[in-house]
């Protein structure tokens, strides 16, 4: 899930004491949170000088990193920093791709000259170094044993976290776009951004409708409440997070009992490719226990693709248009 799984406006332009503050609260990636837990706070990192190059970037765990020049050979380590670039930058100034470039990223649909690219066939120090960047850019989940093997072969590292409402995500394109020197083009795509934002959140009959984000492979149930990517979706959407409003944070486990004193104008589901109807769905569905919902008898379920369901990029605002249309579409058949 992820997410991400890049979910932030903060005014990048924070020019104190020469300094740009690429800096929010964040979450590591979705996936990688235990059920149960809340957001584990991360920032931005910081580049000093504001503008140009040589460049000094200050990670929140503390490393940091000296840019000499504008990165040429820039490599995402995931899908949703992907996303990122793919608005940034060209091609041509991109080593190579996430394994999961072409299932998770926005390049799954049309990848264009960037399928010319080579996959990383996984996120190994060696396999990074083959690649010979000259900057890597991962999310906080990502740092490990990996970053630091590639950072002790003087490697610049950037790490950003998860974002988890919309500020945050459109500080994290800035601050990505202050690390491959397209400021401009980052202020341009941040504003087609906000247009669509705010076509989606004007007012519309799904206003105050709570949604209710679900998932169960066979362990049990999880949701997803406050500091989390699905937090973002609902929101952009003009809709309420149940979960979130029930005080949930991250993503814990959720039971039928939970569910039951809930129950939630629509449910949020994962839609696998190639499966009619993911196995979340399935057992809201099938539970005789779980019959009484609103959401079940009325067949009131939001499903978006896994990448789009995962997404932790500004792709949370595609997710949110398309869950926003369903609701839409189900509340004028009533």
């Amino acid at each position: 899930m992820m997410g991400s799984r890049l979910t932030r406006l903060g005014l990048l332009s924070l020019l104190f004491s020469g300094l740009v503050a690429c800096s929010t609260e964040e979450p590591p990636a979705p996936e990688t949170q235990a059920a149960g837990t809340a957001p584990v706070e991360s920032r931005l990192p910081e580049i000093t000088p504001p503008a140009g190059f040589p460049a000094k970037v200050k990670n929140s765990d503390g490393r940091t990193a000296l840019l000499p020049a504008r990165p040429a050979r820039i490599l995402p380590g995931d899908a949703s920093l992907l996303d990122a670039l793919v608005e940034l930058v060209e091609p041509e100034r991109v080593a190579g791709l996430p394994r999961t470039a072409m299932t998770y990223s926005v390049l799954r649909a049309e990848p264009g000259p960037w399928a010319e690219l080579e996959v990383l066939k996984s996120f190994e120090a060696e396999e990074i170094l083959d690649r010979e960047p000259d900057l890597l850019l991962v999310h906080a989940y990502q740092a490990g044993s990996t970053v630091d093997r590639v950072g002790e072969r003087d490697v610049p590292v950037a790490i950003l976290p998860i974002a988890t409402d919309w500020k945050g995500t459109l500080a994290s394109i800035r601050c990505l776009a202050r690390l491959v020197d397209e400021a401009e083009r980052g202020e341009a795509f941040v504003e087609r951004l906000e247009t669509r934002r705010r076509i989606l959140q004007a007012e519309a009959p799904r206003t105050g409708m709570r949604v209710m984000p679900y998932g169960n492979y066979g362990a049990g149930g999880t949701t997803a409440g406050r500091g989390t990517t699905w937090q973002t979706m609902i929101e952009l959407a003009g809709m309420r997070n149940a979960a979130a409003e029930a005080g949930m944070e991250g993503h814990p486990e959720v039971d039928f009992e939970q569910l039951l004193a809930i129950d939630p104008d629509f449910f949020l589901v994962a839609e696998p490719e190639g499966v009619e109807i993911g196995s979340g769905e399935t057992l809201l569905r099938k539970e005789p226990l779980l019959r009484s919902l609103r959401a079940v008898k009325e067949e009131r379920f939001l499903r978006l693709p896994e990448y789009l369901y995962s997404t932790a990029s500004h792709q949370v605002l595609t997710a949110a248009e398309a869950i926003a249309e369903q609701a839409d579409a189900a509340l004028a058949a009533r």
